[in-house]
């Protein structure tokens, strides 16, 4: 068939058009799922341009609607497969990965969560691109806190050995804003509040967690922190 090359050549194009996308993303665990994405591409592409050639270059050269649907099914099973692995390593970037190089290892990803800090009835607005970007910061969504960084992981047990950086205390050192059991900013524990004595709370996901700046927050995480009168 005078368009099998055609199409051979297009199959192995394919992973070099998807390649490019995301170039300009600052994530880690972007960069680590896009390089993995990109060499599971390149193999299924491959594989499904060798399949064809084979099975229209060997035999008979006749087109028949056998070989239209084996053509049919790699071409379905080549795009299943690299659907199934477009989602899953997608998904690592949130979850995290971990990479080990020369004895060492590290867990990267590219996580989020809500933060929202309520004194006295007024909401306190932390700003946009503040913080540390090896650490916790905020970028264009108000309210939102983002890490796309790693942490150390131990390479046998492969658990992370070190949270700091996730740590709400480490994100409000790095705006200058103070947080502690007792304080946040400028309020303490039994300040006024509307002429009430006030009182500092703080929820993770709809519980109570009295963790504070000592907390290490995870993806989706939805985090209250309240000054009130009474509280």
């Amino acid at each position: 068939m005078k368009w099998m090359p055609f199409l051979a050549i297009a199959l192995l194009l394919l992973p070099a058009a998807w390649g490019h996308e995301g170039e300009d993303d600052d994530s880690i665990a972007d960069e680590i799922v896009r390089h993995r994405l990109l060499a599971a591409q390149w193999i299924a592409a491959g594989i499904s341009a060798l399949a064809l050639i084979a099975l229209f270059a060997f035999g008979k050269r006749k087109f028949t609607p056998t070989k239209l649907f084996y053509a049919a099914a790699i071409l379905i099973l080549a795009l299943v497969g690299y659907s199934y692995y477009y989602f899953s390593q997608t998904a690592s970037a949130a979850s995290g990965i971990i990479v080990c190089d020369a004895g060492q290892c590290f867990w990267a990803a590219h996580i989020h969560a809500e933060l929202s800090v309520m004194a006295c009835g007024e909401e306190i607005v932390f700003g946009l691109e503040k913080g540390d970007l090896g650490k916790t910061h905020t970028h264009k969504e108000r309210g939102v806190l983002h890490f796309h960084e790693r942490l150390p992981v131990d390479p046998e047990t492969k658990k992370i050995t070190d949270y700091s950086a996730l740590y709400l205390g480490e994100f409000f050192e790095a705006i200058g804003m103070r947080l502690t059991p007792e304080c946040i900013g400028e309020r303490c524990n039994g300040d006024l509040c509307d002429g009430i004595p006030g009182g500092l709370s703080m929820t993770v996901n709809g519980q109570p967690n009295s963790e504070f700046g000592s907390y290490a927050w995870q993806e989706g995480d939805i985090i209250r922190i309240i000054f009130s009168g009474g509280g």
